[in-house]
Order: structure tokens, then C-alpha cells, then sequence
């Protein structure tokens, strides 16, 4: 892993808490370590109420795509009662997926080495993630943007940046125009390796009534309800 760190130390985006970028891969898992990923976050995301045990990532494997590493998340959460589903997005829509894609698990950029990111639930700022500790932990939506994006910006910022110097472009603007010329040069590429796991659509209604929360929609909706009748009876 110390070979990901180093990789990805070149990244300059920081938190308001001044971690790098590099630090978000002591948070991530190994392939070894996929069926205990994937029955943790069934278990934190309120798919089951008790821990449970998925069979091993096949250990002969060292070097696993996407299509071998799907088809196991599979068979894995489907022991489990659920459903996956395996998701490519463009350059454009990466912001978009860190917002809704959770949960899921996520692979990040790297052809040697798998690591994973196990993703509780997006958001428009911070995101939630499962460390290999079974804690949560918050992160700025940003970051994890940038190291799915890293590569495949990495190779053009510098004939950007070139670009921008020689136009005379100021310097409030280059961020902005630098984003547009990325937007444009890679509008066409296509980022993998992220599999959003969810209840499967046969399973106990009321159990995916509870999970999705709308007991708890209800109610506030009928308390909001009572107060406004309750304001207007005042009234």
C-alpha cells in the first residue's frame, strides 16, 4: 500500500483538516479482506441486524479485474439476501456518484494493487466511509473525487497549465478555465469498478419500508402537519 501513498502524494487537494489525499488509502481494503467489507457494510447500512461471514476473494487470484471482482460481490451479497449492481459513469458524472452511490463499494484507480473503498453513503459535501476498523469515518466529497479522476487528468495538467501560461490567462481564472479544457478532453472517458449494493426488489416490503426510513418521514410529516393545524386553530 505504501506504493499507493506515494502515487497519489502529488495531489494537492487537502481537507479543511489537512489531511491528503494520500492518507484516504489507510482507509481502504485489500481484496483478502472483500468479505469482511462487504458483510460490514451490509451491517452498518441496516441490511442486516447481526455480523456474518462471506465466503473469501479466491486467494490464487493476484490480479483481479473488474469482471472476476463483480461477479464475486455477487455471489457475496447475494447469500446475503441483496442485489449489486455494477456502475460506470463518465468524467462528468464522477461528482454526481460520490453523491448517491453509497452504499457501495468502490474500487480505486490502481493496475497492480487492488484497494476498496467501502462507501455508507454519499453526500454533497462530506461522504461516510467504513474503515477496515469498523469505524466511520467523514470525508470531504472532493477528495474522493480527485483520486478517481487523478489518472486520468494527471497526464494532460501540465500541457494545460503550459497552455494557460502562454495565453496569459489570470491566474483567478485558470482553475476554472483548466477545469472546462479537463471537461472537455475527457468527456468521452469512462470510470469503473464501483458496484452500488441494495435490498433486492422481492424482499419484505415493510422491510424495505423500514429501511428506507419512511416510518420516520411519516411521522414528521404528520407532526408538521399537526403544528400547522394547530398554528392556524391559534390563529
Amino acid at each position: 500500500m505504501l506504493d499507493n501513498v506515494t502515487r497519489y502524494q502529488s495531489i494537492k487537494h487537502m481537507t479543511h483538516e489537512g489531511t491528503t489525499i494520500a492518507d484516504l488509502y489507510t482507509l481502504t481494503w485489500s481484496v483478502s479482506q472483500l468479505d469482511e467489507a462487504m458483510a460490514t457494510l451490509a451491517q452498518k447500512a441496516g441490511f442486516l441486524s447481526h455480523p456474518t461471514q462471506l465466503p473469501k476473494f479466491p486467494e490464487h487470484v493476484e490480479h483481479p479485474d473488474n469482471e472476476l471482482i463483480g461477479q464475486w460481490v455477487s455471489v457475496a451479497v447475494g447469500r446475503l439476501g441483496l442485489e449489486t449492481e455494477a456502475v460506470e459513469f463518465s468524467y462528468a458524472e464522477v461528482g454526481q456518484m460520490v453523491c448517491h452511490a453509497g452504499p457501495a463499494l468502490i474500487r480505486l484507480p490502481d493496475e497492480t494493487t487492488p484497494r476498496f473503498l467501502v462507501l455508507l453513503k454519499g453526500g454533497r459535501r462530506r461522504v461516510s466511509v467504513i474503515t477496515p476498523e469498523s469505524t466511520v469515518r467523514r470525508l470531504h466529497a472532493e477528495q474522493l473525487r480527485d483520486v478517481l479522476t487523478h489518472d486520468l487528468e494527471e497526464p494532460l495538467l501540465s500541457p494545460i497549465r503550459q497552455l494557460l501560461a502562454e495565453a496569459d490567462v489570470p491566474e483567478d481564472r485558470q482553475a476554472s478555465v483548466q477545469s472546462s479544457i479537463l471537461s472537455e478532453q475527457l468527456s468521452s472517458a469512462r470510470i469503473g469498478g464501483c458496484w452500488i449494493v441494495r435490498m433486492s426488489p422481492g424482499d419484505d416490503f415493510w422491510k424495505q419500508i423500514r429501511h428506507a426510513r419512511l416510518p420516520r418521514y411519516f411521522l414528521t410529516m404528520l407532526g408538521m402537519h399537526f403544528i400547522a393545524q394547530m398554528l392556524m386553530l391559534l390563529g
